[in-house]
Parts: C-alpha cells; sequence; structure tokens
C-alpha cells in the first residue's frame, strides 16, 4: 500500500535570543537562623548615634535606589518580619525601623545561572496595533544561585510578517505583595494530602477535631494540642505536622503594582511548598462561561524533596491566586484547553513521556475526579 504523502514542517530559527541578566536582583528577608542573632542586631542598631543612623541610612538609600523601586516599602516589610524580636514599650524612630528593616534585608540574582522553558500567550492589551499585528507576554523560568527557581516575564509583538519585537527589560525587578488564604475545607484538605502520601491517622486524627471550613490558626492549635499531648509516635507526629503546615501555607494571592512594566514582575517561592523553587509555568489562555480570558498556568512547586503540582489564577498578569488546596486532583502538569464545551473542559495532563491522556471535568480548580 502506498504512503500517504504529508505536508512537510517547516522550521525557521528566529534570530531573537533571550538572554539571563545578573544585574537583575530582588531583595529578600535575610533572616538568621540564631534568633539570639536577631536579638541582638536589634540592640545595636538601637544603640546607634541618632547622627550616625541617619547618615548610615542616607547611604543605604544612596547605594540601592538605583537597583530597586520603593526601598522605604522594602524595609517596612522585612521590619514586619522581626516584629516580634523588638523591645516592648519602646517607641522607635522612624530611621531605627528603617535601619532594622534594612540589615534584614538581602539581595538575590534571579536570572544568574539560568534562563529557559518559555511559554508564550496573548497579552491582555491589544490596543494600538498596526493590522496583523499581536502583543504577546511571554513568561520564562528563571534560575539564581542556589538553583532556586522564579517565573520571569517578557513582552513584545509578533508583527503580520512573522517577526518578533521584543520590549525593553526594566532594570527593575519587584515581588509582589503576599496575602495569605486562610480558609481550608477539610475533605478537600484530606484528599490533597492523600494525593501527597501524607495522610495518615494522625492527620485523620487532626482533621477530624477540626470543622469542614477551617482556619489556618485552629489547624496550628491541634496540631498544638497533639504536640503537647502526644498519641503517636513523637519521628511520626512530627513529619505529619509538617507535611499539613506546608500544603496549609501554599494557599496565597500574590498582587504587582499594575502600573509597572511587566518585565519588572517575578513570582519568586513565598511559601514552604515553594522552598527550592518554581519549576515551571505554562500559561494557557482560558475562556470562562463569560467570555473572559483569565491565564491559567499549571505550576509546579519543589521544596527539595516533593514536587507538588499546582494552579494559578492569573488577572492580567498583576495578581496570581495560587489555590492549591482546592484543586482536587491531578498530580502531573495539567494543560486545560482554552474553553469548555458544553459543561466540561478537556485537560491534557502527561502521565509519562510518551504517553499523553485526555481527561475532561467541570473546571481544572475544583472539580471532581476527571474522566
Amino acid at each position: 500500500m502506498k504512503a500517504k504523502h504529508r505536508l512537510k514542517l517547516k522550521v525557521t530559527r528566529k534570530p531573537n535570543k533571550i538572554i539571563g541578566d545578573i544585574s537583575r536582583v530582588i531583595t529578600r528577608p535575610h533572616l538568621p537562623d540564631d534568633s539570639h542573632r536577631i536579638s541582638r542586631i536589634i540592640g545595636r542598631i538601637m544603640d546607634l548615634p541618632d547622627a550616625f543612623a541617619n547618615d548610615l541610612m542616607a547611604k543605604i538609600l544612596k547605594d540601592f535606589s538605583g537597583r530597586h523601586e520603593d526601598l522605604h516599602h522594602v524595609f517596612e516589610k522585612h521590619l514586619d518580619r522581626v516584629r516580634d524580636f523588638l523591645p516592648e514599650h519602646v517607641l522607635l524612630k522612624d530611621v531605627q525601623k528603617e535601619l532594622i528593616g534594612a540589615y534584614f534585608t538581602k539581595e538575590y540574582a534571579i536570572e544568574s545561572a539560568a534562563l529557559f522553558n518559555p511559554s508564550i500567550v496573548l497579552h491582555p492589551d491589544q490596543t494600538h496595533l498596526e493590522k496583523g499585528s499581536l502583543r504577546f507576554v511571554m513568561s520564562l523560568r528563571a534560575t539564581g544561585e542556589g538553583h532556586i527557581s522564579s517565573i520571569v516575564f517578557r513582552s513584545g509583538i509578533l508583527d503580520r510578517h512573522n517577526t518578533f519585537r521584543f520590549d525593553p527589560v526594566s532594570e527593575f525587578v519587584e515581588t509582589p505583595d503576599l496575602k495569605q488564604d486562610s480558609v481550608y475545607n477539610r475533605s478537600v484538605f484530606q484528599r490533597k494530602l492523600d494525593e501527597m502520601k501524607a495522610n495518615n491517622e494522625i492527620s485523620t486524627y487532626i482533621l477530624g477535631r477540626l470543622p469542614e471550613e477551617f482556619l489556618f490558626k485552629e489547624l496550628i492549635e491541634q496540631i498544638r494540642i497533639l504536640n503537647a499531648n502526644p498519641q503517636f509516635s513523637p519521628a511520626k507526629q512530627k513529619t505529619t505536622f509538617g507535611f499539613m503546615t506546608w500544603l496549609a501555607d501554599s494557599n496565597y494571592e500574590v498582587d504587582f503594582h499594575s502600573d509597572h512594566r511587566i518585565s519588572e514582575r517575578v513570582i519568586f517561592p513565598v511559601s514552604r511548598n515553594e522552598s527550592r523553587g518554581i519549576e515551571d509555568a505554562r500559561f494557557v489562555q482560558f475562556f470562562d462561561d463569560n467570555q473572559e480570558a483569565p491565564i491559567t498556568p499549571p505550576i509546579r512547586f519543589y521544596n527539595g524533596v516533593t514536587i507538588l503540582p499546582s494552579v494559578d489564577r492569573n488577572k492580567g498578569f498583576h495578581s496570581f491566586q495560587n489555590s492549591d488546596t482546592q484543586r482536587q486532583w491531578s498530580r502531573t502538569r495539567v494543560r486545560p484547553f482554552p474553553r469548555k464545551i458544553k459543561v466540561n473542559m478537556p485537560c491534557f495532563p502527561p502521565v509519562e513521556a510518551k504517553t499523553t491522556i485526555s481527561c475532561f471535568q467541570t473546571t481544572c480548580i475544583s472539580g471532581r475526579s476527571p474522566k
């Protein structure tokens, strides 16, 4: 039988090169492992003469303002991280507050090791373009020292001649403000523990003492009670406590300044769930029932031991919601189809390197088991 003729796909390599920039740095909290050092550092800062403290703060702002925007806000956030170590009944001066925040701040070069794994979708803003052109957003996995990964962005235009024109990359990089999600569903939480292979008699015991909808502080209180009066092996309790708090810690929302350029935004690990990096993001423009198009990327997080898949909801690339405990299935990198078919959403999770399956469910965020 004569073989069918197949058209050959012609691929042309574009001249565009995306190269990491070691000068792009973000600010991170710098907290010593020894908590006694934190108190001693704060004490030494408070002992500084006023004139010296003011001169030192002025020098810090002069040296670092060229690399970071709104350092005052950064120092305020990092002051909050050590607020429990501040002396009681002492009114701190403004310069002391800023210096304490500065002393517990470090820089991290997010692209110093590698920049790879691109993903590209339409930009939410398609105005003021020439006919036949599209504005795009590209996400990339950036890896810095210590092999900690984050997600960075580029933007540009693809014209009608199939030519890429990238926008200039900002010299500033912004980490978002964090909003913790503190409400959890007990049934979903237990199913997620099953998926992590971390559900056992200890987690069942703790969850059995919580209401169907519980707060983060209620979970911590039950863990504290069981830790004070152990009912199981101390070593196994410690491991289970770690998994439960790790999972609870992974629900949050991050917000960027909407007036900042997209290349200034970086999604850096913010929870213990992501302590060794965000593995990658595959953005998909999904149209919901109202024909609105939130961008939903399947993201995988890594803490040095376990990879935990998650699904984020993206609101115009300035707000990202990580709803890990709301997603009831899939241990793989799910790729949702761009729109629903009737009431169901086709999803395509790769099971292994050479196999891909398709499935249907009502949503990739909080649906039942797929079929």
